[in-house]
Formats: C-alpha cells, structure tokens, sequence
C-alpha cells in the first residue's frame, strides 16, 4: 500500500495496524563508517549538518584510516563525534558507530556520498507518520527488491502487489519512495535476508 505522507512523501509500507497513532517526529542519528575517506567525508558531513531538519548526531566511525580523517573534520568542530578503532570492516565501523548512537533510528550514511537537503525531514515526517514501522529504507534497496519479488511474505505483506521504487545512483539520496516495513520478531528481516 502507498499513502502520500504531509502530502509529498509517497511512503510504501504495509497497512497501519487500528490502533497506530501518528507520533512525534523521532530523533535521527546519522552514522558514517570511514576508511580511508578524507578526501570525501567533507561533503558526506556537510550533507548530514545541512539537512532542513537537522539529526541528533552525527557519529563517524574511523575504521583504521592512515589517511588524515581527523583533519578532514576538524573544521565540523564538536558537531561531528569521532570514533576510531583498528580496520576491521565497514560493517564493524557501521556497528560501533550505531551502537555509539542515541536517536532513536539510525541512519546510515557512506563517507563517499550525501544526502539532498530534505532527506531527513522526509524520513522523519514518515517514521512521525507510521510510528508502528521499525525499518525505513530508500534508494540502495536493490537486493530488497530482488527478495521482493521472490518472497511470498514479502509480496503479500503489502497486499496490492506494488514493488517499490528506488533510485539508481548512490548519490542521489533524496527519496522518491520510501519503504517501511515492520516485523513480529526482530530476527524476522534477518532470516528473510538471508533465504535469498
């Protein structure tokens, strides 16, 4: 099912239960894993302190960089936290970085791209909007939609059969569509992803 959220962000997600109430508009961590990056993270930064509406934080994870990262951030001052530790792996820098976040949904930013200007408002009025959804996802969800495709549980979650849209540059991060999903169990999305 798609529903236009504040009358501009198509939103496809499955039906709201009867009871969900929209809420307030939650607060947004942006985490950054970097290796390597300083010749990009300016702009992947800047990108994330220029939203219209601003997140909590904004966490990077230095995974091992001999580069000089640091340096890259220091003119983002106190707005930006710093974490380092020894290259073990986007994912490893991904974890210590969300694991280091206190919003309440954290989005994920790669030190080499940025963010439009309204990302985040757009992700925070839907998430205000469908406080019963614990994933949003956007461009970059092509293997979703492969599963999508291949998945009963999936397909029939949304009822019309509607396979959702995603952009096809990685720096184009305004969403056209916006995907929410909720699941029972939190290992649900786990065990899905990994049937594929």
């Amino acid at each position: 099912m798609t529903e236009l959220v504040e009358g501009r962000w198509p939103l496809a997600a499955p039906p709201a239960p009867a009871a969900t109430t929209a809420g307030g508009v939650p607060s947004l961590s942006v985490i950054v894993a970097a290796y390597q990056a300083a010749e990009v993270i300016g702009d992947a930064v800047g990108s994330a302190l220029g939203q219209t509406v601003p997140p909590l934080e904004v966490i990077v994870c230095d995974d091992g960089s001999t580069d000089d990262l640091a340096g890259a951030l220091a003119p983002f001052g106190d707005r930006v936290r710093l974490l380092r530790q020894a290259n073990g792996g986007e994912a490893a820098a991904k974890n210590a970085a969300a694991a280091a976040a206190s919003g309440d949904y954290v989005v994920v930013l790669d030190a080499d791209d940025v963010f439009e200007p309204e990302r985040l408002e757009a992700l925070g009025a839907c998430l205000a909007a469908r406080p019963d959804l614990d994933l949003l996802t956007t461009d970059g969800i092509e293997k979703l939609v492969s599963l999508w495709k291949r998945h009963p549980r999936l397909d029939a979650a949304f009822g019309d059969g509607a396979t959702p849209v995603t952009t096809t540059s990685a720096r184009w991060n305004l969403p056209r569509y916006i995907c929410g999903w909720h699941w029972k169990t939190p290992g649900e999305l786990r065990t899905i992803l990994t049937e594929a």
